[in-house]
């Protein structure tokens, strides 16, 4: 499997970083177990977005992360979603590498929930458990930091740990699923330029739940940082579907322009993710600007 030596690697660095004193060894034996097992989604279990199913194919991808909330305490305080939503849409920025999310909440108050998430906007794939499926099949710890997991295409855990609460572990994701691009163009020209010359503040947004023959209009906005005058070279877009403008085909340095995405949804249902590259003749890497939901 591609991510066997990732995860001794990530394992390795994870014990450093949380084996400082001998109350850890509890702890590393627990992360030790968790490596490698497959998670389980129980069968039949209905993702939603605020308070309406989506359909929704969660092994699709290269990573996936499952974060796990039980319904002791405060629920919405333990959420974070609008942490989650920053992150999830930075991971959805990357490119060649597809990286699912789900969110499973256990609690017998549906309704509550839906409430919460739809109160916060979350326009992401939640899973209420009100039967406590998905713990009882995967015999989930009460340790609340054993609670999220990385996924690799194989649902077989990579890292364990959350990386809302955790900047280490942020750390460990980002360093993973850079080797997995890294890999990808280990092939490809090595000149490779400052990717902080080129700056978008928003390149992902979720669009939530859109409806067949929407026409959705978004705008991304383009800032040179850097120490040259860029010119627009050619903007490629993921399909047909998306129509593409730019307000300057000339950014000087310190000076923006404004792309605006257009989509007319399409009769495809479930999850979707359309992109555009924009590229600039300065620059070899394209400026990836991402837009994804669920059409219903």
């Amino acid at each position: 499997m591609r991510v066997i030596v990732n995860r001794i690697i990530l394992f390795v660095a994870f014990l450093n970083l949380i084996s400082c004193n001998q109350k850890n060894i509890d702890k590393d034996n627990a992360i030790a177990l968790w490596l490698g097992k497959e998670i389980v989604i129980p069968e039949g279990s209905i993702y939603q977005i605020g308070d309406t199913a989506v359909e929704y194919c969660f092994d699709a991808a290269d990573f996936k992360i499952v974060t796990y909330i039980d319904s002791t305490g405060c629920t919405a305080c333990r959420m974070k979603l609008n942490e989650w939503d920053k992150f999830i849409n930075e991971l959805k920025g990357i490119d060649d590498v597809e990286i699912n999310f789900v969110l499973i909440i256990d609690s017998k108050d549906k309704y509550k929930i839906t409430d919460i998430l739809k109160t916060n906007s979350f326009d992401h794939p939640v899973i209420i458990d009100t039967e406590f499926g998905f713990s009882k099949l995967n015999e989930i710890s009460e340790n609340v930091k054993l609670h999220t997991f990385l996924l690799d295409d194989d649902n077989k855990v990579v890292i364990v740990g959350n990386p809302i609460n955790n900047p280490k572990i942020k750390e460990l994701y980002y360093k993973l699923l850079k080797q997995k691009k890294d890999n990808i163009f280990s092939n490809s020209d090595s000149r490779i330029l400052n990717e902080n010359d080129c700056y978008c503040g928003n390149p992902v947004i979720s669009l939530g739940i859109v409806h067949v023959g929407d026409t959705i209009n978004k705008i991304f906005r383009i800032t040179n940082n850097g120490n040259d005058t860029f010119a627009l070279q050619e903007m490629i877009p993921s399909c047909n579907c998306l129509k593409l403008n730019i307000s300057s085909s000339i950014i000087p340095t310190g000076e923006y322009a404004d792309v605006e995405m257009t989509y007319v949804v399409d009769s495809i249902k479930g999850y979707f993710s359309r992109s555009a590259d924009i590229y600039f003749n300065e620059r070899k890497n394209p400026v990836h600007l991402v837009m994804h939901g669920f059409n219903k």
